[in-house]
C-alpha cells in the first residue's frame, strides 16, 4: 500500500505536490483495490477496512479518512503477521 503522502489528490493534479502551507488538498483518494473479500470480523481482505469503514468512506471527513487508512495499515501488518504474505496486495 502506498504511504498517505502519495495517496492524496491536489486541485493542482494527481502528481503535483501542494507548497508549504497550502490547503489545496481536496480528497485522500479510497483505499479500495477493487479485491473486496470479507473475512469472519467483517473486514475487507482487499484494502483491510472494515465494512463500517468501506460503507461510511464518502461521508468520512480527511481526518476520519486519514485515520481509518491507518488502522487499515494496521490490519494489513497484522494479518501478514499472522497469515504471511502468501496474499498479494
Amino acid at each position: 500500500m502506498a504511504p498517505l503522502n502519495q495517496r492524496l489528490t491536489y486541485r493542482t493534479g494527481q502528481n503535483a505536490q501542494p507548497s508549504s502551507g497550502d490547503s489545496s488538498l481536496v480528497n485522500i483518494i479510497s483505499p479500495c483495490v477493487r479485491n473486496c473479500c470479507l473475512n469472519g470480523e467483517d473486514v475487507c481482505l482487499g484494502c483491510f477496512r472494515s465494512i463500517d469503514e468501506i460503507l461510511h468512506w464518502n461521508d468520512a471527513t480527511e481526518q476520519q479518512k486519514q485515520e481509518i487508512i491507518h488502522l487499515a495499515d494496521v490490519r494489513k501488518i497484522d494479518h501478514r503477521l499472522k497469515y504471511g504474505s502468501c496474499i498479494a496486495w
